[in-house]
């Protein structure tokens, strides 16, 4: 059974109580009261390069848990059940 991905932004909204945004930094420090920033350097580095660098890597993985941690504490899995999906 295949699932689709959940919109995560639409669940920062109802966590967050209005419009988060479109950026997910914006989304992280609406949701979960912190910032994080890659740096200049990370963010303007080449992310299509067939190997990424270590920084690169790092903040890839601090956005994953991230995404987690919002859908998480939405309950984001309660609506997409809801929805008969």
């Amino acid at each position: 059974m295949a699932i689709e991905p959940l919109d995560l932004s639409w669940y920062a909204k109802i966590e967050a109580g209005g419009d988060v945004g479109p950026d997910m930094e914006t989304m992280i420090e609406r949701c979960l009261g912190f910032q994080i920033e890659p740096g200049i350097e990370t963010a303007t580095s080449n992310w299509l390069d067939e190997y990424l660098s270590d920084d690169q890597m790092a903040f890839a993985s601090v956005r994953a848990l991230c995404a987690f941690l919002i859908g998480l504490k939405c309950r984001a899995w309660e609506s997409f059940s809801e929805q008969g999906n």
